[in-house]
């Protein structure tokens, strides 16, 4: 009980050190200098949630397993590379690992047809 004690104490001092720093609280896509960046660099903001989590996550390994023949290799020109990354990509094609991203667009229709509700 004594230990659990001491880490309590130990929490609120790191929690009452933080309080008392002038720390923003602002997301990041909110923030004003953010703002004034996207406004300089005439760029559009879109209204859109930053997390979303009711949307069906899609592959999320796909670019790792992309990657993975990648990984350690050396290159010295621009058409290895090119050639690297297509066969990568033909592999994932093939092995199926793609699956998701096909079905996006039959994901994104049932959304429309929800009216943006949940899937789930």
């Amino acid at each position: 009980m004594g230990s659990r004690n001491g880490y309590w104490s130990e929490s609120k001092k790191k929690r009452d050190h933080w309080e008392d720093q002038d720390v923003g609280r602002e997301r990041a896509h909110t923030a004003d200098a953010v703002k004034d960046l996207l406004r300089r660099w005439r760029w559009e903001i879109l209204q859109h949630p930053p997390y979303s989590p009711d949307m069906i996550p899609c592959d999320y390994a796909l670019f790792a397993k992309m990657k993975e023949p990648l990984r350690g290799t050396r290159y010295n020109t621009r058409e290895e590379i090119i050639h690297a990354v297509g066969r990568s990509l033909l592999d994932v094609k093939r092995s199926g690992r793609a699956d998701g991203v096909r079905r996006l667009p039959q994901i994104w229709q049932k959304v429309v047809h929800m009216g943006g509700g949940r899937l789930y």
